[in-house]
């Protein structure tokens, strides 16, 4: 499939969305090494993140309870 935008955003068609995956006991983003931890952390301090990754942290978040 063909695409307009030749440069899509992280996790939007044609792009690989983030993952995480465990590194040293902590769950962190493959393509970042941003820990999840710190994802959530920076989201509550109200600093910019990578919008993917806030999307992730915010639903594992919501999950975990």
């Amino acid at each position: 499939m063909h695409s307009d935008n030749p440069d899509p955003a992280p996790g939007v068609c044609g792009a690989s969305a983030p993952a995480l995956v465990p590194r040293g006991g902590r769950l962190v983003f493959a393509a970042s090494g941003r820990a999840l931890d710190d994802v959530v952390a920076a989201l509550e301090r109200g600093a910019d993140v990578d919008p993917a990754e806030a999307r992730i942290a915010l639903a594992y978040v919501e999950r975990s309870g």
